[in-house]
């Protein structure tokens, strides 16, 4: 739980109140001249109260943007955001 703390902390701005591990799952990824393994573990959380905002200068996160979920789409996400998409939904 620490290091999913200190990513949104990072990542977002705020505080983790409470989380709830919903799934683990494993993927391939492939980009040019690269092959990989991940395991993406996928949390419900509560998280202190405020805007999101891009905590991290100079990191990854830059460029993030915040998005309603109503408005995503799955071609607009990666294989495993598009599957944290659909356990979010299925876990209200």
């Amino acid at each position: 739980m620490e290091a999913l703390a200190r990513e949104l902390r990072e990542e977002t701005g705020r505080e983790l109140g409470a989380a709830r591990l919903l799934d683990a799952r494993t993927y391939a990824a492939r980009r040019p001249g690269v092959e990989w393994n991940l395991t993406a573990l996928f949390y419900a959380v509560d998280l202190s109260s405020g805007p999101p905002l891009v905590a991290e200068v100079d990191g990854s996160t830059n460029a993030a943007e915040w998005v309603p979920l109503a408005d995503l789409r799955d071609t607009m996400l990666s294989p495993a955001a598009a599957d944290a998409r659909r356990l979010l939904a299925g876990s209200s």
